[in-house]
């Protein structure tokens, strides 16, 4: 029988990650489809019956229902297996990898993401053609576009009550700054927003949309009063 204490530490948890990375295809896992996995005390006794679910094409097994709905989108698709997740009897981790693309700026990287029992945040990244992954502790679920939908399937793993998504309709002070030439040249740039798309705000909290009510005060021409 493994000591789950020596064991299970976040040191190791990570190192454990940075080697399931190595383990990937370095030919041929760049942009594959993103992959879920979770880690369990059974696991750690008995390491040969690790269980892997794969998220893309979302076909589930084991632990998951797969819902009506999803779309192939990472976070959406996430988020409705969460609604659906069942509590895993000795859950201790679970973990995304998932790749971007190749740019002109940059190369593909495969990233591992991961949540523990405990909530502690966990990401192991490659960049396509170097050995060396960097393997980190992270503090805040928006330090990846990802982390927020995976602690919502952790949460459900851990037997945690199930997470909705709650919209209001708010209303908020904001500050917009317009170079033009002139004050009707800058309005007439404000009047062609018609839809403006803020993002995470905190964690949990993301802006999806705000528009323009009404006709904006001018109040500071290049930190000057207009008066």
């Amino acid at each position: 029988m493994t000591d789950i204490n020596a064991f299970y530490t976040p040191a190791r948890l990570l190192d454990y990650l940075t080697q399931f990375e190595l383990r990937q295809d370095e030919a041929h896992g760049w942009g594959d489809f993103p992959m879920l996995y979770t880690l369990t005390l059974d696991t750690i006794t008995r390491p040969a019956t690790l269980r892997r679910v794969q998220v893309a094409p979302w076909e589930w097994t084991l632990f998951f229902v797969c819902p009506d709905g999803v779309n192939g989108d990472i976070d959406h698709d996430l988020n409705l297996y969460a609604s659906r997740a069942q509590w895993l009897s000795g859950f201790l981790t679970t973990w995304l990898v998932y790749s971007t693309p190749a740019t002109d700026e940059s190369k593909a990287r495969r990233i591992v993401i991961a949540i523990d029992e405990r909530g502690r945040l966990y990401r192991v990244t490659r960049t396509e053609g170097d050995p060396n992954p960097v393997a980190e502790h992270l503090t805040n679920l928006d330090e990846d576009e990802h982390l927020l939908a995976l602690s919502y399937v952790a949460n459900a793993l851990r037997g945690g009550p199930p997470v909705f998504e709650y919209a209001f309709d708010v209303k908020l002070m904001a500050i917009a700054r317009v170079k033009a030439t002139s004050e009707k040249a800058a309005r007439d740039l404000l009047d062609d927003v018609t839809d403006i798309a803020i993002g995470t705000v905190a964690p949990h909290i993301e802006i999806t949309s705000a528009d323009i009510d009404g006709k904006p005060d001018l109040f500071e021409i290049d930190g000057n009063d207009p008066a």
